[in-house]
């Protein structure tokens, strides 16, 4: 962008100079009309490649902003399946957890009916 407004600037004066050299045409001689239109030309040539420097640039951004967003796209797409296997983890530890309170519950059943068992026989024992 500054070297586009530097290229502008030259543009401008340039021109600026080539009318200033034509209003002066009576006073100036040829050689000093020709170096001024040399001037003129060459700062329209870097003018020119100014530009094609400036565009090539703008594609480049364009370009890179491009992957910018297609990654961006992707990175939202892998937090979204993220969450998802996250969501999954949760339910699972739930289930796992409700398996464990079952399986305690039911240890405890199966240690209780072995304490009666045993005070049963015991008890029979006795006799």
């Amino acid at each position: 962008m500054k070297n586009l407004k530097k290229v502008r600037k030259a543009a401008v004066v340039s021109i600026i100079l080539f009318f200033v050299a034509m209003s002066f045409a009576g006073c100036a001689s040829t050689k000093q009309l020709m170096a001024v239109q040399e001037q003129a030309n060459q700062a329209m040539q870097k003018a020119d490649a100014a530009m094609k420097v400036a565009e090539e640039a703008k594609s480049i951004v364009s370009q890179e902003s491009q992957k910018a967003e297609q990654a961006a796209a992707r990175a939202e797409e892998a937090a979204g399946r993220s969450e998802k296997a996250a969501d999954r983890a949760e339910m699972s530890a739930d289930k796992a957890e409700k398996a464990a309170d079952r399986a305690e519950k039911a240890a405890d059943k199966a240690e209780a009916m072995a304490n009666k068992s045993e005070a049963i026989f015991m008890h029979k024992m006795k006799k």
